[in-house]
C-alpha cells in the first residue's frame, strides 16, 4: 500500500464535521474538555481569538484560536491522563510541530511565532522530550510517531525501535524528508499501521490534525470504542469534539506537571 501524506480525512470521520466554526467562548459542557471531563471543570478561556484558519489550502482545520485551561483543571487533567497511561498497555503518541516550537521551531498553524535558534540541525529536545523518554523507560510509551523532522526525539534518547519519522526525518539517510505529495516510507507506514491497530490509548500532542494521512491514528483513538484519544494543543482540531480528554495548555508546563503524577 503506498500512501501520500496529505489526505482530507472527511469520508473517514463517520459523519464528524472537519471544520470548525469562528471562535467564540466556549461552555464547560460543549465537549471542549472531553468526554471522560469531570462535569465541574470550567471550559478553557480564548487567550487569542482569530477567525483564520490554522491551516489554509486543501485542508480541513479548524482556526487559530487559542484556549488555556485553569491551573486548577490543568492539574486535575494531568492527573487524569497520568491514570490512562497507567491503565494502558500500547500506548501511542502522535506529535507535531507543537511538540517543538519550544526548541526553537516555528509551526505552521499558530498565530504567535517563535524565535527560532538558528541552525535547526542544531535544535535540542526540551522538557517534553526528555518526559518521553522517561516514559518509554518506564514502560509507558510503546511508539512514538512524529510529523516531524527534527530527530529531537532520538537526541532525547528515545530508541529507533519505538520512533517513527512518519514524514522522512532529517537524520535518517533511509527515510529522507518527505514533500505533501511524496509517498509515506514503506516501512514506516507498515509499522505506523501495526502500531494504529495496536494501540489502545493515542496522545496527539501539538497538531491541528488538518487532513495528513497519518492523522488516522487520532480517529482510531477516538472512534474505536476499545480505545481512547487524549489531544494537548492550544487550539481546537478535527477531533477535539471526539476524543476522551482535551488539554489546552503550554505543551512544556503540561508534561512538566505529568512527570510529577507519573513519579518519574
Amino acid at each position: 500500500m503506498q500512501l501520500v501524506i496529505a489526505a482530507i480525512m472527511g469520508a473517514d470521520l463517520g459523519g464528524a464535521e472537519t471544520s470548525i466554526g469562528s471562535a467564540s467562548e466556549p461552555e464547560a459542557n460543549d465537549g471542549m474538555n472531553g468526554s471522560l471531563a469531570d462535569p465541574a471543570w470550567k471550559a478553557p478561556k480564548v487567550t487569542l481569538k482569530s477567525d483564520e484558519k490554522a491551516r489554509k489550502g486543501l485542508y480541513s482545520s479548524a482556526t487559530k484560536t487559542e484556549y488555556t485551561d485553569s491551573e486548577a483543571v490543568l492539574k486535575e487533567k494531568t492527573k487524569l491522563m497520568a491514570q490512562l497511561i497507567k491503565e494502558s498497555k500500547n500506548c501511542v503518541f502522535y506529535v507535531g510541530a507543537g511538540m517543538s516550537t519550544s526548541a526553537g521551531c516555528n509551526d505552521y498553524a499558530s498565530k504567535k511565532k517563535v524565535q527560532e535558534n538558528g541552525n535547526r540541525l542544531q535544535m535540542q529536545p526540551t522538557v517534553q522530550y526528555h518526559v518521553c523518554n522517561s516514559m518509554y523507560e518506564k514502560g509507558y510509551i510503546k511508539q512514538f510517531i512524529t510529523q516531524n523532522h527534527d530527530g529531537l526525539a532520538l537526541k532525547a534518547g528515545l530508541p529507533w525501535s519505538i520512533v517513527n519519522e512518519i514524514h522522512g526525518g532529517w537524520f535518517d539517510k533511509k527515510n529522507g524528508v518527505k514533500m505533501m505529495d511524496d509517498c509515506l516510507d514503506k516501512k514506516a507506514l507498515q509499522r505506523f499501521e501495526e502500531w494504529r491497530e495496536k494501540s489502545d490509548l493515542v496522545i496527539v500532542v501539538g497538531t491541528s490534525l488538518a487532513g495528513m494521512n497519518a492523522d488516522r491514528i487520532a480517529q482510531e483513538g477516538a472512534f474505536n470504542p476499545d480505545k481512547k484519544l487524549i489531544i494537548i494543543n492550544l487550539q481546537e482540531n478535527t477531533m477535539t469534539k471526539h476524543s476522551q480528554l482535551n488539554i489546552f495548555a503550554d505543551i512544556t508546563k503540561v508534561f512538566t506537571l505529568l512527570a510529577k503524577d507519573l513519579n518519574i
